[in-house]
C-alpha cells in the first residue's frame, strides 16, 4: 500500500470528512497531487476565461475548486460523503446545470472505488508553503 498524500486546508471537519481552503499556495499544491493533468487543464482554463470551476473525485473525497484570473474568487472543498447517495444527490440538486451532473459523476466514480482509494489523501490543518520550509 502506497503512502497516503496530504491535502492541505484552512480547516478541517468532521473528524476529517470535509475541508476547505482559499490558500492558493494550497490549491495549487492539491490540485497537482490529486491528478497532475487536471491541474495544467484547470490552470489553462482559468487564463483563457478568466475564471474556473472543477469537480473531480480524490481517493474518497469529492473535490470542487474555483478559482479566478484576478484570484478574487478562489476556494477549494473537500467533501467525503461516505458513499451516501441520498446525501450526493441533496448536495448535487443544490449546484443545478452542468455541476449537478458533474458532482454525481465524481461521486459514482468515488463509489466504485470507495474501500480501495478510502487512504489515497487525507486532511490536514495548515499550509503546504509551511511544509516545504
Amino acid at each position: 500500500m502506497r503512502k497516503p498524500i496530504p491535502l492541505f486546508c484552512d480547516n478541517v471537519y468532521n473528524d476529517g470528512s470535509n475541508g476547505d481552503t482559499a490558500d492558493t499556495s494550497n490549491i495549487y499544491y492539491n490540485l497537482e497531487k490529486i491528478d497532475k493533468e487536471w491541474f495544467e487543464r484547470f490552470t489553462d482554463s482559468v487564463a483563457e476565461h478568466d475564471g474556473s470551476s472543477l469537480i473531480l473525485q480524490a481517493g474518497s473525497f469529492i473535490s470542487l475548486t474555483t478559482m479566478t484570473l484576478n484570484r478574487k474568487t478562489h476556494g477549494m472543498v473537500f467533501l467525503d460523503l461516505h458513499n451516501d447517495e441520498d446525501l450526493a444527490k441533496k448536495i448535487s440538486s443544490e449546484k443545478g446545470g452542468h455541476e449537478e451532473e458533474r458532482f454525481m459523476e465524481a461521486f459514482y466514480e468515488i463509489s466504485r472505488t470507495y474501500e480501495r482509494e478510502f487512504a489515497k489523501f487525507f486532511l490536514v490543518e495548515g499550509f503546504f508553503a509551511n511544509e516545504s520550509k
